[in-house]
């Protein structure tokens, strides 16, 4: 920021349904870049690169717009990768979330739902 101007410009893309589907932040001609895409109602991120390709992020989602892929890459070269299994209740929520990283660490999330 230069006094109470911010030194970057930002440039978005709208797709056929008026909802972004790149956002592009640049500053020195330098730019760091997010795509989206509308699954299953939601608004998600796709991919988050630099311009210089140094690196970048990959998400892929189910059908229901959960998470099942991530990918890191640094140099074009992919870094680390998470894989997603889910686990739902009768109303198609999920309640427990296996991440699972290339390096064999395992996460588990769970979580409960109250129904009126």
């Amino acid at each position: 920021m230069i006094g109470n101007t911010l030194d970057f410009e930002e440039r978005t893309t709208l797709g056929q349904d008026g909802m972004p589907v790149k956002i592009e932040i640049i500053k020195n001609n330098n730019a760091l870049i997010t795509e989206f895409a509308t699954i299953a109602g939601f608004l998600l991120r796709t991919k988050m690169y630099a311009s210089d390709n140094s690196s970048a992020i990959d998400w892929q989602y189910n059908d229901k717009g959960y998470l099942i892929d991530l990918r890191l890459f640094k140099n074009g070269a992919l870094t680390d990768e998470a894989s997603y299994s889910y686990e739902y209740d009768s109303h198609g929520n999920w309640t427990k979330q296996v991440e699972t990283w290339t390096d064999g660490e395992t996460n588990t999330y769970t979580r409960e739902y109250t129904y009126w």
